[in-house]
């Protein structure tokens, strides 16, 4: 294996040279056939779990966090390993035993891994998990990794198609990390906390008691959302993520994140139609183009098809493409929903106050799906819904 890898010019990872010692001992004793039967089942099971985590090298540091107390850097990997499987005294039975015993547990893991990872969450037939889980498992993915620390611990006891306490645990988990990470809090201490509360699950199983450290957490951070999304908010994940968390909760069938563009409503490219509707006639308040474009308010989520098609059209004939798309938060923009009695903006045109009410309405989206308290069924409106309830 490693003369294949070293005549393709491919570097040994740790993943490697870990497979290269449990093999030395689980085939003490073996030769011929035996032997041959061994490498055989192993590159086997190794090709499944490459299948099932995708990153073996992060997946394999994951593991040996999830697995002991201690912080595991990644060039300590192997070092962690051969702690594990040695024998004190050098007994080659006892080693191939803990071997055995540590690359069982390494196959289970890498199944839990990649629940995490393939979340199908549009096509549920193939999700062992409900719909809120798989929501859940999407929005954590794109933002970060460590959370699979946790999930390691956590999930192996929660495996049934459906299951309350996962799903709101699941639900807090990604409450806490989005306000953790949009506080800009330390990646290392939040990675300690969910090694610390994956093994402790794991050996206790006391939901309750892990609730309370989800809770707690969430009220250590404090989230100012109004000035986290004021700038660049077409840069981050995050904006992006409230896009789609609140699409999912308008919409019937769903699709993954990545099945869907980022729209400008109000394109970056300035162009003088764009700039007489969007800003209003000689932009009396002097308004840069490229701050107001990239307001949370000014984005939608769009068919990639759709999207590429219209980037720098005008508004009336974005509307005719908008309703060819399968996101419900595009389908306030068309000409029946975008506008009531009371305005005095015509519904084919794009205004900057559009994107400030719309920015309004992201915001309380915000606030009721990423905090402590379980939003209520049906409290998510859409933009139309929403903007009718103010008059």
């Amino acid at each position: 294996i490693f003369l294949t890898l070293n005549n393709r010019g491919m570097p040994l990872g740790p993943s490697d040279l870990v497979r290269g010692e449990l093999l030395k001992r689980l085939g003490h004793g073996l030769a011929g056939a035996g032997l041959s039967d061994l490498h055989k089942r192993n590159l086997d099971d190794w090709q499944n779990v490459v299948e099932e985590v995708q990153e073996p090298e992060v997946f394999l540091r994951h593991f040996m966090v999830s697995y002991q107390p201690e912080s595991v850097q990644k060039k300590k990997v192997v070092q962690k390993v051969l702690a594990k499987v040695k024998d004190k005294n050098g007994d080659a039975d006892k080693e191939r035993q803990n071997s055995a015993e540590f690359w069982s547990d390494l196959i289970r893991a890498s199944e839990i891994y990649g629940q995490t990872l393939n979340t199908h969450i549009d096509q549920p037939d193939r999700s062992k998990f409900d719909a809120s889980t798989r929501l859940y498992l999407e929005l954590l993915n794109g933002l970060m990794k460590t959370h699979r620390i946790f999930l390691l611990n956590f999930l192996k006891h929660h495996q049934g198609p459906s299951d309350p306490i996962r799903e709101e645990t699941l639900r807090l988990l990604c409450v806490y990390a989005f306000r953790y990470v949009m506080n800009g809090a330390n990646a290392q201490q939040l990675e300690d906390q969910f090694q610390e509360w994956g093994r402790e699950y794991d050996q206790t199983r006391d939901a309750d008691l892990l609730r309370g450290h989800l809770l707690e957490g969430i009220a250590r951070q404090d989230v100012n959302a109004e000035r986290y999304f004021a700038v660049e908010a077409d840069q981050d994940y995050i904006s992006r993520a409230l896009l789609y968390a609140v699409n999912y909760r308008l919409s019937v069938r769903h699709w993954p994140m990545k099945s869907y563009h980022l729209e400008h409503i109000a394109p970056q490219t300035q162009t003088d139609r764009w700039s007489q509707e969007f800003l209003g006639q000689d932009n009396p308040h002097e308004l840069d183009w490229a701050d107001e474009v990239s307001k949370l308010g000014n984005l939608t989520l769009l068919d990639p098809e759709i999207n590429w098609k219209i980037r720098n059209w005008p508004f009336e004939d974005k509307q005719n493409e908008y309703q060819k798309g399968s996101t419900k938060i595009t389908d306030d923009l068309l000409p029946a929903n975008l506008r009531s009695l009371h305005d005095p903006v015509p519904n084919n045109i794009w205004h900057v106050d559009d994107v400030t009410l719309r920015t309004s309405w992201l915001l309380e989206s915000f606030e009721l799906l990423f905090s402590a308290e379980k939003p209520e069924r049906g409290a998510i409106k859409s933009f139309t819904t929403w903007k009718a309830g103010l008059y």
